[in-house]
């Protein structure tokens, strides 16, 4: 099989070095960037940095640092069960720290594969094939995976349908606990809520005790697109067969709903981000139709899986920094792609603008709506960006990214991708948010009128900004770039680990046209 990296043998040693806001950055020996397809940089708890490349007819590659930066380990990933070499035809649906180890899910051909590997080498422990719903002819599958933050339990979902256009679906749920010993299983009918067509919208797991799966529901086929829904959360407690249904008493419908939950530990609720269409206007002459959208916190009570409470999000304060800093007339109009808890529990909702020209992308700019333990707005941010992309593929949402679910690519339009958009990081005395952006860009104030578009990611350097009560400090995350030089990293490839503060990604340096990587190591304050 052929190498999917070849680290430089004249290599340069870790670095550490402090950027103008003290954060500790350390930087790995350099190895040559990355090509396209998989690249995923993970932390464990016990200090250890797995960096995962995965690419066309290479295989994975799997590479360990120690906690002094060092690698100790490189693997190509071999395995009896599903094929390496058609890395193509692969999914990686789950990536998490379980009982020490990290384990890979991968979805293959209509079959989940877990994969258990060694903390300190990379060495497969054990692999094993979940399964499918693959006893129906011509059936179909798609497979998301989600792991309790509080604990190490996880739930399996496996999603059963004959056909992308049938609405006759099924869902396997594998409930395991940390040591993968099986909690409960059951099959949920798609159409077992009392509604026609049922999607499975998300999971969340509840440590041993049950598996939470949040729908939206319909009665007529959810193809049409003026298609209202419902929403319904199903439970399957531990050692149960059957699943129990709730109806969200909400006293409206949705159209097109993007929906997102956390368990909110502390409040002991489950908080749910309700995204949907609440107007729509067609333009008399080109047909072209402007759709608005509204957003909705709802808490639920996780015993009951009624609704306690329901708070619409408007953004006042982001759109008022936004006028402040940005525009005196700027409306934002940002839309939800991330609900975070942080450490005292206040709740971030996370939001990006954006909109499609022909065949580019445009990311524009970011909201954080900061939100009390009552989902009442307590501070807002807005950060002028513009980041264009090739292609109509959607990267605004990331939450599939952050949780560590990834499709390989193909293409170098989509390679673009993982440089965009931002990631946000809640640490124990701050919250971040960190993007790629010209340095013309930091540089200027955070006026509209003199912000550039950054198409290219190879110009651009990884930018920080703290959120400061009423105001942002704002840091390059390398440190300020020097004339000609550009230092970048892949947001999409990055990872936070909370038991050590540490951000970890994949950092690009560019000095004129010569570009080497490494990976890099950032503890905040």
């Amino acid at each position: 099989m052929k190498k999917a990296l070849i680290f430089l043998s004249a290599v340069l040693f870790c670095v550490t070095a402090l950027t103008a806001q003290q954060f500790k950055v350390e930087k790995s020996e350099v190895f040559d960037e990355p090509s396209n397809g998989w690249n995923k940089v993970f932390q464990l708890k016990n200090g250890n940095t797995f960096f995962f490349h995965g690419a066309h007819k290479e295989g994975l590659t799997i590479t360990v640092y120690d906690k002094q930066r060092k690698i100790i380990a490189t693997k190509e990933l071999e395995s009896k069960l599903w094929d390496v070499d058609d890395i193509t035809d692969a999914d990686i649906s789950g990536l998490y720290e379980i009982s020490g180890e990290p384990v890979l899910f991968i979805y293959q051909s209509g079959n989940m594969y877990r994969i258990r590997l060694n903390p300190n080498d990379g060495t497969v422990v054990n692999e094993e094939d979940l399964g499918s719903f693959g006893d129906r002819k011509g059936s179909r599958t798609w497979a998301t995976v989600e792991k309790d933050p509080a604990s190490d339990c996880y739930a399996v979902a496996l999603i059963g349908f004959e056909s992308i256009f049938s609405y006759d679906q099924q869902i396997r749920i594998c409930h395991f606990d940390g040591n993968h010993k099986m909690i409960s299983e059951a099959t949920y009918p798609m159409t077992g809520a009392g509604f026609k067509y049922v999607r499975l919208s998300k999971v969340l797991v509840d440590g041993n005790k049950c598996v939470y799966l949040l729908m939206h529901a319909a009665n007529s086929k959810p193809e049409v697109p003026s298609t209202r829904f419902k929403i319904v959360v199903s439970r399957l407690n531990a050692g149960a067969k059957v699943f129990t249904h709730k109806t969200l008493k909400m006293n409206m419908e949705l159209e097109d709903p993007y929906l997102d939950w956390v368990f909110n530990r502390k409040l002991n609720k489950i908080q749910l981000i309700i995204v949907s269409v609440e107007d729509s206007k067609k333009q008399f002459g080109t047909g072209k139709i402007t759709k608005y959208y509204s957003t909705l916190l709802t808490y639920i009570d996780p015993e009951t899986m009624s609704v306690t409470g329901i708070k619409p999000m408007y953004g006042q304060k982001v759109s008022a920094y936004a006028q402040s800093h940005i525009d005196k007339n700027y409306q934002y109009s940002g839309v939800t792609s991330g609900m975070f808890v942080n450490y005292d529990n206040t709740t971030t909702i996370a939001m990006e603008e954006y909109r499609i020209v022909e065949t580019k992308q445009i990311l524009g700019a970011i909201g954080i709506s900061e939100l009390n333990d009552t989902g009442a707005e307590t501070a807002g941010y807005a950060i002028n960006k513009e980041q264009v992309t090739q292609g109509a593929h959607s990267i605004l949402h990331q939450n599939d990214k952050l949780k560590n679910k990834f499709s390989f690519p193909s293409s170098n339009i989509i390679k673009n991708a993982q440089f965009m958009s931002f990631d946000y990081v809640a640490a124990p005395k701050a919250n971040y948010v960190i993007f790629n952006d010209l340095a013309d860009n930091f540089e200027n104030d955070e006026d509209e009128s003199k912000s550039k578009k950054m198409s290219a990611a190879s110009v651009s350097n990884a930018v920080c900004y703290r959120l400061n009560g009423d105001a942002i400090d704002r840091s390059f995350l390398f440190g300020e770039p020097k004339a000609g030089s550009s230092t970048f990293c892949f947001i999409n490839g990055s990872d936070y680990n909370t038991a050590n503060n540490t951000y970890a990604t994949i950092m690009i340096e560019r000095d004129g046209r010569n570009k080497q990587s490494r990976i890099a190591w950032v503890t905040f304050e």
